[in-house]
């Protein structure tokens, strides 16, 4: 298995390269937008933590439609920037902070998003702490949602996918060729409920959390949260439990409820 996450692999977020690679996108990704659409008639009412908010993709979206909002990230780098793009809703509205300690007191967010796979950016121990962080600031009957990454994806990870755009093709076939060499073979992760592998993303530097969709829901219902709902990507379609066996996408999103009484 690869290695987890260093402190020095998290702080790849903070290279220019990677906030420069962030930069100038405002579009959610259909999940969120079904998100968005499912939660729209309550979102006035609500106080928001959009955690991980990077370069603000989806600022624009979310911030308009809440009571208040909130923008926290691991860089300041990105911070700085979302302070630049979005002047309006004041510097104290973007926050450099770690979702492993958030800096907010229990129950003070009606939603919490931590968009983009953010939570796999840690190892399994991170991992529990930053969703006991989440669940924390949350009151009881507040959402949270997020997405993760999907272990049914294995086979498709360690196959050549033809790329929709042809430019691509080149990148693509250097990820196949190269994710055997880096992580090992495929049936080091087979039959895992998670897993830690360097995907190929940000050119194999980062490892990334996987976690079988079955094994996450019977996680996050053991910790309090309940009525789990899931968004397939890319489509944003909703998926039953039913479903997840033949899920071999690369990711999903996961809306969730705190429940009343929970510790």
């Amino acid at each position: 298995m690869t290695a987890p996450p260093t402190s020095e692999d998290l702080d790849v977020w903070k290279t220019p390269t990677v906030v420069q690679s962030y930069v100038g996108k405002d579009f959610l990704f259909p999940p969120e937008q079904a998100i968005l659409e499912h939660l729209r008639s309550r979102l006035g009412q609500w106080r928001m933590l959009d955690l991980g908010v990077g370069a603000g993709r989806t600022t624009g979206h979310f911030a308009p439609l809440v009571r208040e909002y909130v923008g926290v990230d691991y860089a300041l780098e990105m911070i700085e920037h979302c302070r630049q793009k979005f002047p309006e809703l004041g510097r104290e509205a973007f926050q450099e902070g770690d979702a492993r300690q958030l800096a907010f007191p229990s129950g003070s967010f009606d939603f919490l998003f931590f968009s983009f796979n953010g939570v796999d950016s840690m190892d399994r121990r991170d991992r529990a702490t930053v969703f006991s962080e989440m669940k924390r600031v949350l009151r009881p009957g507040g959402l949270l949602c997020f997405s993760s990454h999907n272990t049914g994806t294995l086979g498709r990870m360690y196959s050549f996918q033809f790329p929709r755009d042809p430019r691509r093709i080149w990148w693509e076939y250097q990820r196949y060729r190269r994710i055997s060499i880096v992580n090992g073979p495929a049936s080091s992760f087979e039959h895992k409920d998670w897993f830690i592998i360097k995907d190929g993303a940000h050119d194999f530097q980062t490892p990334v959390f996987y976690i079988r969709p079955a094994f996450q829901i019977s996680e996050l219902e053991a910790m309090g949260l309940r009525d789990v709902k899931m968004f397939a990507s890319p489509t944003g379609a909703p998926l039953s439990r039913e479903d997840l066996g033949g899920y071999t996408e690369s990711w999903l999103h996961y809306l969730c409820e705190v429940a009343p009484g929970s510790s």
